[in-house]
């Protein structure tokens, strides 16, 4: 709650005057949570023009999404917060895997695209690649530091390297 709240601009407590529950406040956080990086990645996926320009748009931005939230190590990516939803009623639990499903679809379909266009290798299966991209993404606020080596951006680059030769590179 300390984090959610934080990240509003409220104390803990204060909370609790804007919504019934921690429920309702866990949905409200993950909702926008979602919103916000699926726009964020919609824009960037928009104005890249070719399917290997667009994986790489939209693996720098997921991560820059998260390493923008992670700055005090207290962070939570997008798919992160997966394990929360236990915590939501089923209508709830429904409409934030709804828009998580979404968000996974975007990048499948930016895979699909590539090995329709010949860009990624033929017979990528499409589902488990996104999944393994977006854990890999999802996955950096646990180690990244950001009194570290690498800025957010150079860490955001080397994972769009590393989504691009999962789809491109063949791996036998």
């Amino acid at each position: 709650m300390r984090t959610i709240a934080r990240h509003v601009g409220l104390t803990p407590g204060a909370l609790y005057q804007h919504f019934p529950s921690k429920e309702a406040i866990l949905f409200a956080y993950l909702e926008d949570r979602i919103d916000q990086v699926t726009v964020a990645v919609g824009r960037a996926v928009a104005a890249a023009r070719s399917p290997r320009e667009r994986l790489l748009a939209y693996v720098r931005t997921q991560v820059l999404d998260s390493l923008r939230l992670s700055g005090v190590r207290d962070g939570v990516a997008i798919f992160g917060l997966a394990h929360l939803f236990s915590r939501l009623g089923p209508r709830q639990r429904q409409t934030i895997g709804e828009r998580m499903r979404r968000h996974v679809t975007t990048l499948r379909d930016i895979l699909a695209e590539g090995v329709e266009s010949g860009h990624f290798r033929a017979g990528l299966d499409l589902t488990p690649t996104a999944y393994a991209i977006l854990t890999m993404c999802d996955v950096v606020t646990v180690w990244f530091r950001p009194d570290g080596r690498l800025a957010p951006e150079a860490v955001a680059g080397l994972y769009a390297d590393l989504a691009l030769r999962m789809a491109a590179a063949d791996p036998g």
